[in-house]
């Protein structure tokens, strides 16, 4: 995804006490950031490292 770290302050805005995910910057892949959702799936969004 283009920007984790936006994503990422827009779900802090949110209500919902669940979604409190942190960015783990220096992942292998870029900034990553995990969310999980109702049914139990863990959604990662990665931002790919700048070439």
């Amino acid at each position: 995804m283009a920007d984790v770290r936006a994503l990422h302050a827009e779900l802090l805005t949110r209500p919902h006490p669940r979604v409190r995910p942190g960015v783990e910057a220096d992942a292998p892949g870029g900034p990553t950031m995990e969310i999980p959702d109702p049914f139990g799936n863990v959604l990662r969004f990665c931002e790919p490292e700048a070439r």
